[in-house]
Protein backbone atom coordinates (compact mmCIF):
# COMPACT_ATOMS: atom_id res chain seq x y z
CA UNK A 1 0.00 0.00 0.00
CA UNK A 2 1.23 3.66 -0.93
CA UNK A 3 0.43 6.52 0.38
CA UNK A 4 -1.24 9.09 -2.11
CA UNK A 5 0.65 12.52 -1.60
CA UNK A 6 -1.16 15.97 -0.67
CA UNK A 7 -4.57 14.07 0.58
CA UNK A 8 -7.29 16.07 2.08
CA UNK A 9 -8.57 14.21 4.54
CA UNK A 10 -11.84 15.90 4.90
CA UNK A 11 -12.80 14.78 0.70
CA UNK A 12 -11.61 11.82 1.16
CA UNK A 13 -13.93 11.19 4.27
CA UNK A 14 -16.59 12.07 1.71
CA UNK A 15 -15.35 9.49 -0.67
CA UNK A 16 -15.04 6.46 1.56
CA UNK A 17 -18.51 7.32 2.79
CA UNK A 18 -19.60 6.57 -0.57
CA UNK A 19 -17.77 3.54 -1.43
CA UNK A 20 -18.96 2.36 1.61
CA UNK A 21 -22.37 3.07 0.78
CA UNK A 22 -25.09 0.09 -1.12
CA UNK A 23 -24.79 3.53 -3.59
CA UNK A 24 -21.60 3.70 -4.92
CA UNK A 25 -21.10 5.23 -8.50
CA UNK A 26 -18.47 5.58 -11.03
CA UNK A 27 -16.38 9.04 -10.56
CA UNK A 28 -14.96 11.42 -13.19
CA UNK A 29 -11.51 12.80 -11.82
CA UNK A 30 -10.20 16.02 -13.50
CA UNK A 31 -6.34 16.11 -12.71
CA UNK A 32 -4.51 19.35 -12.91
CA UNK A 33 -0.78 19.21 -12.94
CA UNK A 34 2.29 21.34 -13.04
CA UNK A 35 5.32 19.30 -13.47
CA UNK A 36 8.94 20.66 -12.32
CA UNK A 37 10.00 20.24 -15.98
CA UNK A 38 7.72 21.30 -18.55
CA UNK A 39 10.18 20.99 -21.17
CA UNK A 40 10.46 17.32 -20.25
CA UNK A 41 7.18 17.37 -20.27
CA UNK A 42 7.00 18.75 -23.33
CA UNK A 43 9.52 16.48 -25.27
CA UNK A 44 8.17 13.78 -23.32
CA UNK A 45 11.74 12.66 -21.76
CA UNK A 46 12.05 9.50 -20.24
CA UNK A 47 11.46 10.06 -16.48
CA UNK A 48 8.07 11.37 -17.54
CA UNK A 49 7.18 8.69 -19.85
CA UNK A 50 7.66 6.57 -17.14
CA UNK A 51 5.46 8.00 -14.98
CA UNK A 52 2.39 7.87 -17.64
CA UNK A 53 3.37 4.58 -18.08
CA UNK A 54 2.78 3.99 -14.33
CA UNK A 55 -0.37 5.92 -14.55
CA UNK A 56 -2.03 3.96 -17.03
CA UNK A 57 -1.19 0.78 -15.26
CA UNK A 58 -2.68 2.00 -12.01
CA UNK A 59 -5.96 2.60 -14.29
CA UNK A 60 -5.98 -0.96 -15.68
CA UNK A 61 -5.38 -2.31 -12.19
CA UNK A 62 -8.44 -0.43 -10.79
CA UNK A 63 -10.64 -0.55 -14.21
CA UNK A 64 -10.58 3.22 -14.73
CA UNK A 65 -9.96 4.96 -17.79
CA UNK A 66 -7.87 7.74 -18.83
CA UNK A 67 -10.73 9.75 -21.37
CA UNK A 68 -8.74 12.16 -22.77
CA UNK A 69 -4.99 14.53 -21.85
CA UNK A 70 -4.03 18.23 -22.99
CA UNK A 71 -1.40 19.74 -22.72
CA UNK A 72 -2.26 23.27 -21.50
CA UNK A 73 -0.97 25.91 -23.73
CA UNK A 74 -2.32 29.41 -23.00
CA UNK A 75 -4.77 30.77 -19.65
CA UNK A 76 -7.61 32.77 -20.97
CA UNK A 77 -9.02 33.88 -17.04
CA UNK A 78 -7.30 33.21 -13.66
CA UNK A 79 -3.95 32.84 -12.31
CA UNK A 80 -2.73 28.83 -12.08
CA UNK A 81 -0.02 27.32 -13.49
CA UNK A 82 -0.81 23.94 -15.32
CA UNK A 83 1.08 22.02 -17.90
CA UNK A 84 -1.69 19.33 -18.58
CA UNK A 85 -5.13 18.47 -17.66
CA UNK A 86 -6.60 14.39 -17.36
CA UNK A 87 -9.76 13.45 -17.45
CA UNK A 88 -9.80 10.12 -15.67
CA UNK A 89 -13.25 7.95 -15.07
CA UNK A 90 -13.74 5.15 -12.22
CA UNK A 91 -15.58 2.59 -12.34
CA UNK A 92 -16.37 3.37 -8.38
CA UNK A 93 -15.36 5.48 -5.50
CA UNK A 94 -14.24 2.53 -4.32
CA UNK A 95 -11.88 1.61 -6.72
CA UNK A 96 -10.65 5.18 -6.63
CA UNK A 97 -9.45 4.87 -3.31
CA UNK A 98 -7.84 1.56 -4.48
CA UNK A 99 -5.73 2.88 -6.44
CA UNK A 100 -2.88 3.22 -3.52
CA UNK A 101 -2.88 -0.53 -2.89
CA UNK A 102 -2.38 -2.21 -6.55
CA UNK A 103 0.41 -3.81 -7.45
CA UNK A 104 2.08 -0.45 -9.91
CA UNK A 105 0.96 2.24 -7.04
CA UNK A 106 4.27 2.31 -5.00
CA UNK A 107 6.86 3.19 -8.42
CA UNK A 108 3.77 5.47 -9.46
CA UNK A 109 3.66 7.49 -6.43
CA UNK A 110 7.51 7.68 -6.44
CA UNK A 111 7.83 8.89 -10.08
CA UNK A 112 5.07 11.46 -9.24
CA UNK A 113 6.95 12.67 -6.48
CA UNK A 114 10.18 13.58 -9.23
CA UNK A 115 7.90 14.65 -12.29
CA UNK A 116 4.91 16.50 -10.65
CA UNK A 117 5.28 19.89 -8.74
CA UNK A 118 1.63 20.06 -8.01
CA UNK A 119 -1.13 18.67 -8.64
CA UNK A 120 -4.62 19.36 -7.90
CA UNK A 121 -7.73 16.15 -8.39
CA UNK A 122 -11.70 17.91 -8.78
CA UNK A 123 -14.32 14.90 -8.06
CA UNK A 124 -17.06 15.58 -10.33
CA UNK A 125 -19.88 13.84 -11.99
CA UNK A 126 -19.34 10.38 -13.39
CA UNK A 127 -18.93 11.71 -17.39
Amino acid sequence: MSTLPDRNELEFAKIEEIANSENDYPVFMLNLNKYFDRSGFLNQNEKYNDYIKTVYCILHETGGKMLWRSTVHDQMVGNQEIDEVWAVWYPSHKAFLGLKDVPTAAKSFTLKRQVVERAVIHRCDPY
